[in-house]
């Protein structure tokens, strides 16, 4: 028994040193997460911003202060827990623009997560699925918001020569007309 709980330890150490390797690239981004998932967040390095607790306890008005932090600190994901509800950070997620992220605490509640290396590596993955998925969402918008300024400009300069022309047409048959 001992012997086993030994090599379980070390397949944890190692599991964790490559998770950890995984998630360098997003550390000190900032989330909002349920408390249950926190102390993980934490060890991987992100930017807590704010924690809530299980859903039916939560008000309108904690949702509110959540969306408001949410906002002004430009939180890139919402981490909830399943098994403590994930209505209350869907909610979070969309009014904030965040991605939505869902975390399981319990080995085998998600189809491949029978064991707890299982677990931590389901809850990584997801965690990085979602920092790209904002992060593409993004990268869209900045694209969309170029076009639109782009497709303003030229409607703007389309504009200009219209009234342009519109002015000269006036002046040339108003001379016309006292000829």
């Amino acid at each position: 028994f001992q012997n086993n709980a030994h090599i379980y330890k070390e397949q944890i150490k190692v599991r964790i040193s490559r998770l950890k390797k995984k998630t360098e690239s997003i550390k000190d981004i900032p989330v909002i997460c349920s408390q249950y998932q926190a102390e993980f967040l934490k060890w991987i390095g992100l930017k807590i911003i704010a924690t809530y607790g299980r859903s039916e306890e939560l008000t309108i008005k904690q949702l509110i202060k959540l969306i408001k932090i949410g906002k002004e600190n430009h939180v890139k994901a919402v981490i909830d827990n399943l098994q403590s509800g994930v209505d209350f950070g869907a909610q979070v997620a969309s009014q904030t623009g965040a991605t939505h992220v869902v975390f399981t605490n319990f080995p085998g509640a998600i189809p491949g997560t029978d064991t707890y290396l299982d677990m931590i590596t389901y809850n990584t993955e997801q965690l990085i699925k979602g920092i790209q998925t904002y992060q593409y969402r993004q990268g869209d918008i900045s694209k969309l918001q170029k076009q639109v300024s782009s497709l303003e400009l030229q409607r703007n300069i389309a504009l200009l020569f219209t009234i342009v022309f519109v002015i000269l047409t006036t002046i040339l048959f108003i001379m016309y007309k006292k000829k």
